[in-house]
Parts: C-alpha cells; sequence; structure tokens
C-alpha cells in the first residue's frame, strides 16, 4: 500500500493507474478531486458518435476522463478514437465519462436542430 501521495496532478494519476487495491485507489481519486479540472474541449467540433465506443463493466472502474479533466469511479468506460490527439494503443484514443459523451451527443443533436430550423426559416422568409 503506498503510504505517500505526491503532490503534484501527474503522480498521482500514475498512481491511479498503478494501483492494485480499491482502497489504494480510493485515496487516490480523493487526492485528485482537490485538484482544479483543467477540461480540453478542443476537439467537440469533431466528435463522431459513430468513433465511439461504451463498455459496461461488472466491476468499478477507476480513470481520469480526458474531456473534463476529473477523475471519475464508474462502471462504464467511453473509448472515443479521435481523429487528432496523442497516440495510444497505435490509434488515437481518449478514454472520457458517460457524462462527457451524452454532453457531446447533445451538443450534435442540438446543432443539427439548429441548422434544419435555420433552414425552414430561410425556405419560409423566400415565400
Amino acid at each position: 500500500m503506498v503510504k505517500h501521495y505526491g503532490e503534484r496532478k501527474c503522480d498521482l494519476i500514475d498512481l491511479l493507474n498503478a494501483a492494485t487495491t480499491s482502497k489504494e485507489r480510493n485515496r487516490v481519486v480523493k487526492q485528485l478531486r482537490k485538484f482544479d479540472p483543467c477540461p480540453r474541449r478542443e476537439l467537440d467540433d469533431e466528435f463522431e458518435p459513430k468513433d465511439c465506443s461504451c463498455k459496461k463493466y461488472n466491476q468499478t472502474q477507476y480513470f481520469m476522463c480526458w474531456r473534463c479533466d476529473k477523475p471519475k469511479t464508474t462502471t462504464v468506460k467511453v473509448m472515443w478514437s479521435s481523429p487528432k490527439g496523442t497516440f495510444l494503443f497505435a490509434i488515437r484514443l481518449k478514454i472520457i465519462c458517460n457524462t462527457c459523451y451524452y454532453a457531446l451527443n447533445s451538443n450534435i443533436e442540438l446543432q443539427r436542430a439548429r441548422k434544419e430550423n435555420a433552414q425552414y426559416y430561410s425556405f419560409m422568409k423566400k415565400k
């Protein structure tokens, strides 16, 4: 069991990935929650639901969401193979939480609805 937790966020993330027991993971997650998140939303425009795969696990999964930069303890993980970013396992794979996945999905539906409304109103103005 790790008794000393580093002050730096990157050290805690490494500890989270290396932890073997849930007690260690819970302690690291508790420490990570003290840090302010630095959300990365630069790839939101390139999100496609077909590039994602949601996986439900029987056991609790501990990870840092790539998009919202928060520690997550959940049974659902979303693997997003994005067109940009750093390589992980020979593809550009980002692990995001279920909340971010649904937020990105609803943003796409909202943009689609706005586009349809704009086309409808421009059509009505021409009449």
